[in-house]
């Protein structure tokens, strides 16, 4: 799940400090989704993408040294998932959400001499499921979010991993040209390579109807709206690539592979009739760092390491987005 803690920390942005609890679902509803929705596909109660990559050269490493050099001939990516709220109370929410991840890659290695040793064609399966807990209270008389989130995941073969996620999101500035939020959250999972993380989210609109959109960590993008079904972005995102492996050199032991990038490029968002949206997305993606470890090891006590080469990157997706803004 990428990023998913910050979802449901936001679902009353845009709930003032005056309100009763009575109309504070009804509120999120009505004005907070749009804004939500805008930057998560976890608050879209259905998303399906497809991702291709070019192809690019990566090297395999272990802690001793260089093992062996390779290509990525084909990277192709197709995911969905389904995210729903299924109790509303005065002050709470409780919802759930299920997600699938098929990544095929193509390989050929070569040993450090540039050797051919085999070509690999592999096809992973990864899939996610949670139930999502929120509270809402305050905090220095300011709107405070309190989440909880219980997530379980694995392959077609096996369940592997329960993860818990705990954050809190204080509401700093709500108005109709700046939104500003802070939190901070904390990862329960001894794999996690940041167990506690802060995050900041700021939005504000610019001349000529520009928006600076600003969600840290996960990315900074400029969009504008065209027309009357259309939004263009600009910027940079966070991504992540991870799935389970099985038999490495004859080994009975389990293996997670993890990747996380940088997409750089723009963004096209297209309303198709009232609530479902198609979105295309290109650039330039930089892998920051590719490693495969033992799955009851922590990310950083890893037995191979890709360094890869950056490469371009498609994607093309539909949701369903019954909040998504129209002119």
């Amino acid at each position: 799940m990428k990023y998913s803690f910050l979802i449901l920390s936001l679902f009353a942005f845009t709930v003032t400090n005056g309100q009763t609890n009575d109309t504070i679902l009804s509120q999120i509803k009505e004005n907070s989704m749009p804004f939500i929705a805008d930057k998560f596909d976890f608050a879209k109660p259905l998303n399906v993408s497809f991702t291709q990559l070019t192809p690019y050269n990566f090297t395999l490493k272990s802690k001793n040294g260089d093992l062996a050099n390779g290509e990525i001939n084909n990277f192709s990516q197709a995911k969905a998932s389904i995210n729903t709220v299924f109790l509303k109370k005065k002050k709470w929410l409780l919802g759930a959400s299920v997600g699938y991840e098929m990544t095929n890659i193509s390989t050929d290695l070569k040993d450090t001499k540039n050797n051919p040793i085999n070509s690999l064609d592999n096809t992973f399966h990864y899939h996610y499921s949670s139930v999502n807990f929120t509270y809402f209270s305050k905090l220095f008389n300011k709107r405070m979010i309190y989440t909880s989130s219980v997530i379980v995941d694995g392959s077609e073969q096996h369940f592997e991993r329960v993860k818990g996620l705990v954050t809190g999101t204080l509401i700093l500035k709500s108005d109709e040209k700046t939104k500003m939020l802070i939190g901070l959250v904390a990862v329960i999972d001894p794999s996690s390579q940041v167990p506690i993380l802060p995050t900041f989210t700021y939005e504000r609109k610019l001349n000529n109807g520009w928006t600076l959109d600003v969600l840290m960590p996960q990315r900074v993008m400029i969009k504008k709206d065209i027309a009357k079904s259309g939004r263009l972005s600009f910027g940079s995102e966070l991504a992540k690539t991870s799935f389970y492996i099985y038999d490495i050199n004859a080994s009975s032991d389990k293996f997670e592979f993890r990747q996380t990038e940088l997409n750089n490029g723009l963004i096209y968002e297209h309303l198709l009739g009232k609530s479902f949206v198609f979105t295309a997305k290109t650039g330039y993606k930089y892998i920051m760092n590719s490693r495969i470890f033992n799955k009851d090891e922590s990310f950083k006590n890893y037995s191979y390491e890709l360094d890869s080469d950056p490469t371009f990157y498609i994607n093309a997706g539909i949701s369903f987005n019954p909040f998504f803004k129209k002119k």
